[in-house]
């Protein structure tokens, strides 16, 4: 390098000799990039826990204000499953309503986003329908135990004049 910048400011003492190696122009162009992802890795969990949690509540408040109607359901012969259905039916409406919302809305950005790249990928459907898929799949997680814990529950319990 040495030799190449004696070389060129012999010929041309105008302007100054500046040079960049392209790994390391590369490396300051995306690392943003790579700063956005770390980023995402260590938030995307802790909002999907508090997600959870959320769900959870809204669960065990929906649970509890039909404890009453889910033991005259027991008691006139409903089974476990039905009484899951009954209450899952609400939650997968709005999971569903939630998950197309986050669909769109994460379409458009990672569209908008990866047009400013020079190399441009085109999206495709997997990369939304395998986290919607585990949403789906975390949310029942989360509903089911407070659900199935409320059907086998007594109905003598519940229907007990407070």
């Amino acid at each position: 390098m040495e030799s190449i910048k004696s070389t060129i400011t012999k010929y041309n003492n105008v302007n100054v000799f500046i040079f960049d190696f392209l790994d390391e122009v590369f490396d300051a162009k995306y690392k943003s990039e790579e700063r956005l992802g770390n980023i995402l890795k260590i938030f995307t969990p802790i909002i999907v826990f508090i997600a959870c949690l959320g769900l959870l509540g809204l669960t065990y408040f929906n649970v509890s204000q039909k404890a009453k109607e889910i033991s005259i359901r027991k008691i006139l012969g409903a089974t476990v499953i039905s009484i899951l259905f009954l209450i899952i039916k609400g939650f997968l409406y709005l999971i569903s309503i939630s998950i197309i919302i986050a669909f769109l809305i994460s379409y458009y950005v990672s569209s908008k986003w990866l047009h400013d790249f020079p190399y441009r990928v085109n999206l495709s459907w997997l990369p939304f329908l395998i986290p919607a898929a585990g949403i789906l799949a975390v949310s029942m997680a989360t509903m089911l135990t407070l659900i199935v814990k409320a059907a086998k529950a007594s109905p003598a319990k519940n229907l007990k004049p407070q």
